[in-house]
């Protein structure tokens, strides 16, 4: 997990699905939407908005794959948009 998560002025939820993410990843897990939708406790929405939210800051991609997998960006390319 990189500490500059908690400089961009993220939403609570936005910031937890990142620490999901980085959790699964620290475990070898891949990040298969499946999988993050399972382990998610907050609603479908605020899943779906803090992938986006992610995807904006370009602190995630999303591949194209018939299973849909995200995949952490090093911090040295992420945006502060």
């Amino acid at each position: 997990m990189d500490q500059k998560i908690f400089e961009l002025g993220l939403s609570v939820e936005t910031v937890s699905v990142y620490l999901m993410c980085t959790g699964l990843a620290d475990l070898g897990e891949v990040l298969a939407m499946d999988k993050l939708k399972s382990m998610w406790s907050g609603t479908d929405g605020d899943l779906t908005d803090g992938i986006e939210t992610l995807k904006e800051h370009g602190i995630i991609t999303i591949s194209d794959d018939s299973i849909p997998c995200c995949r952490l960006l090093p911090s040295d390319s992420w945006k502060k948009t």
